[in-house]
């Protein structure tokens, strides 16, 4: 979805956009992932993960120290 204000871009190649019924469908059929963050020194981490989704958000399981959780709590802006 893109709003006046948005910070994502336009796709270029619209034909290779996927309607947003068959996105969320990949995403109920599917538990598995890579989750990309920013990680030290501003480089990219890019981790596979298991996952959830319950038709609003995305939930993975992560444990309460580490890298990745060190790098959402600096930074949670992250691709999925």
């Amino acid at each position: 979805m893109e709003t006046e204000n948005s910070v994502f871009r336009t796709m270029r190649r619209k034909r290779q956009l996927l309607p947003a019924e068959e996105s969320e469908a990949i995403l109920r059929r599917m538990t598995n992932g890579t989750l990309a963050l920013h990680s030290d020194g501003g480089y990219p981490y890019a981790v596979p993960v298991s996952y959830g989704y319950n038709d609003v958000r995305i939930y993975f399981h992560t444990a309460t120290q580490g890298h990745k959780v060190d790098a959402l709590m600096r930074n949670d802006k992250v691709s999925f």
